[in-house]
């Protein structure tokens, strides 16, 4: 004889099954539409792969490999910096091994010059090690004149040795106030790159 399942433990399924189904459309929105966004929280939040650059691969002959990337560009300012920052292209389709270009553009706002630190992060921060700057403003100081605007041209390249499974990067550019002594989230961002350095597992 069969057991009749009780009515609350069907209604208690049904539920279960309605929360899962939910989850599992709420997951399929988030790769869908969610990407950049957790992207541009994780490089606001962490300093993972701070000022990354394979100088072998910088210097390297580019290599064609017929395989592309999405690289989506974030540009962030602290300290209260009086300036506009972005990028040219806020995403592009590269060749992973050959060269890609873009432009960042600072613009003060003030009547008195600034002196910032750019610096640049990528995730995933797997990717770091892959990630060669051939042309950069973010290798040391810049000084912008009181309403002067400055552009930038960057060349980087992945290298063909990125993991197969990446097919979107996400580089972040930030300026920081170096004015006198070193700003509180400039210490804090090298800090925390220093952390995920020392955590990161070797290759073997």
């Amino acid at each position: 004889m069969n057991a009749q399942v009780p009515v609350e433990i069907q209604r208690a399924n049904t539920r279960a099954l309605w929360v899962l189904g939910g989850g599992a459309i709420a997951m399929m929105f988030f790769f869908l539409f969610g990407f950049r966004s957790l992207y541009s929280l994780w490089c606001s939040l962490t300093g993972t792969g701070l000022n990354p650059n394979n100088a072998a691969l910088a210097t390297a002959m580019p290599v064609a490999t017929g395989r592309f990337l999405a690289v989506h560009f974030e540009s962030k300012t602290f300290d209260q910096l009086p300036v506009l920052f972005w990028a040219e292209k806020s995403e592009d389709r590269v060749e992973v091994g050959r060269d890609a270009r873009n432009t960042y553009h600072l613009r003060n706002l003030s009547d008195k010059p600034i002196h910032l630190r750019p610096i640049h992060q990528v995730a995933p921060f797997n990717a770091a090690p892959y990630f060669a700057m051939r042309v950069c403003f973010c290798f040391g100081e810049q000084i912008i004149g009181p309403h002067e605007e400055k552009s930038f041209p960057v060349i980087y390249r992945f290298g063909p040795k990125l993991d197969e499974r990446i097919n979107d990067i996400a580089l972040c550019y930030s300026v920081f106030n170096i004015a006198g002594a070193p700003s509180a989230a400039l210490i804090e961002a090298e800090r925390k790159a220093k952390q995920a350095i020392m955590a990161e597992p070797e290759e073997p």
